[in-house]
């Protein structure tokens, strides 16, 4: 469902982009790019708040997308210039899903951490860090903050591509015009 509404007026205010199973980082930004700038904008928030979990990953066990952290890097900047170029720069951001506790959740909030204080990340995992992950329990931990690409089966990159733009569209369609957007 694209788009769903409340009671009093609140239509639109709601939106949903349903993307397919193994979603990953292009198909993801191509989507996020074609439906989130336009209803930011139109809609004018006085504060930017925004859900950044990260149970989108590749290895996470739920959500089946295949995520990488470089598409959070992205989403925290993209973020963060919609909220310069919206809402005066205020951007509230709350956790949410993730259940990679030591392999992704981490370095998807270092990442977003960093955008949010103007800082950066460094590019391999402190070992000081590593090293007590391990300590508590964590077995395979990446090297780094960015991970390396995914690798979906044959086929599967089309088809998510051509599902995850009619998902897009869709959502246009559907909500755009509570904003007069086209």
């Amino acid at each position: 469902m694209a788009a769903r509404s409340r009671r009093g007026g609140a239509e639109g205010t709601k939106v949903n982009v349903s993307l397919p199973p193994y979603t990953y980082d292009d198909a993801y930004r191509a989507a996020f790019e074609r439906v989130v700038p336009p209803l930011v904008e139109a809609f004018k928030p006085d504060v930017l708040v925004t859900q950044l979990g990260c149970d989108t990953h590749a290895t996470d066990p739920l959500a089946h997308f295949a995520l990488t952290t470089k598409t959070y890097r992205y989403l925290a900047r993209a973020l963060h210039d919609l909220a310069h170029s919206t809402a005066g720069g205020k951007w509230v951001a709350t956790g949410g899903g993730g259940y990679q506790i030591y392999a992704v959740v981490p370095r998807a909030w270092t990442i977003y951490f960093a955008e949010l204080a103007g800082g950066s990340t460094p590019t391999v995992l402190p070992a000081e860090w590593v090293e007590r992950a391990h300590a508590e329990g964590a077995q395979e931990l990446p090297d780094s903050f960015d991970d390396h690409g995914v690798i979906l089966p044959p086929g599967r990159r089309e088809e998510v591509d051509e599902r995850a733009a009619a998902a897009a569209q869709e959502t246009v369609a559907r909500v755009f015009p509570y904003f007069g957007l086209r």
